[in-house]
């Protein structure tokens, strides 16, 4: 019988994001309640009515229904794992098709117009994320696009190999864990403990061989995308200007200390040609540095899966 996939719970609440977004947009209230007319179609919007920017938008439904698109997308991976475990091929096909609707909808949800912010809310959310929304939400958009096209690949195969490989996994954990228990018996000779320790190292080897095949699997890699960090950036309102779901630009260059400071972010092709030779006698002793490593790694007994 398949198991059941984790549940990893909702993101937030309507009532969470309507306590934000009404002090940050304390502002914008006062402005309207002075009678600024720039905000004169803001109408009933902050006393429990509509606006008047168009989409009859109402504050209580459109705190829920951000809600609901936030939650929509940080609750993808579960959905990937409901695909993972599907309990035969028709009920595969059935729960990828959904997840497909589901991802769409959340792609044709990440628009800003005139009248609508995300998720189809009142355009007055823009004051709340920020204006750099619309270049936020491109991004956002083209990592739930390649999502999409992940999730559109997956076949009841990629289901089976997936499944397949987590049982080798889990056998070659124990083989492991049942050798190095026989060796570490006071009783054994040195030449059994020997050989069960040989015995161990082969199963943990073949257990990292195995895991590697698992990241790489095509249901893996569809559920390699995390949403969270944006939810957080976007939920707590004005969305910082320098970084993108998919990107994080420093806000300024990092020096190397000396009097002569390069920045790592800006230094020019001259110097790269000039210290041509320096950088690779490094990156030879890097490399070399790294083999040693590598190979005091595989002679330890050590094996975490």
């Amino acid at each position: 019988m398949p198991r059941k996939p984790k549940v990893s719970g909702k993101f937030t609440s309507a009532e969470d994001l309507k306590n934000t977004f009404l002090k940050i947009t304390g502002p914008r209230q006062e402005a309207k309640k002075k009678g600024d007319s720039a905000f004169t179609k803001d109408a009933t919007y902050w006393d429990g009515g509509q606006c008047q920017w168009g989409g009859d938008h109402n504050l209580s439904k459109d705190t829920q229904a951000l809600a609901n698109f936030f939650n929509s997308v940080a609750g993808i991976n579960d959905e990937i794992d409901n695909i993972k475990l599907s309990a035969n091929e028709k009920i595969f096909e059935t729960n990828k098709q959904q997840l497909i609707s589901k991802i769409k909808d959340c792609i044709n949800k990440c628009q800003v117009t005139k009248a609508y912010s995300v998720a189809n809310v009142c355009c007055i959310w823009n004051d709340f994320f920020g204006n750099f929304l619309k270049k936020y939400l491109d991004e956002f958009n083209k990592k739930l696009k390649r999502q999409l096209s992940a999730v559109e690949k997956l076949e009841p195969k990629h289901q089976k190999e997936l499944l397949d490989l987590e049982t080798q996994a889990s056998a070659a954990k124990r083989d492991y864990e049942e050798n190095f228990r026989k060796a570490n018996d006071p009783n054994l000779s040195e030449q059994d403990k020997a050989e069960f320790i040989v015995l161990a190292n082969k199963a943990a080897k073949k257990a990292e061989e195995i895991k590697r095949k698992i990241k790489y699997s095509p249901i893996a890699q569809a559920s390699n995308f995390n949403f969270l960090d944006d939810l957080k950036v976007l939920s707590g309102g004005n969305v910082p200007p320098n970084i993108t779901p998919d990107k994080k630009t420093p806000s300024e260059n990092i020096n190397l200390p000396g009097a002569n400071q390069i920045s790592i972010f800006n230094t020019s092709k001259d110097w790269w040609q000039e210290n041509k030779q320096l950088l690779t006698l490094a990156g030879i002793a890097l490399a070399l540095t790294f083999y040693l490593y590598s190979q005091k790694e595989t002679e330890e007994n050590y094996y975490d899966y």
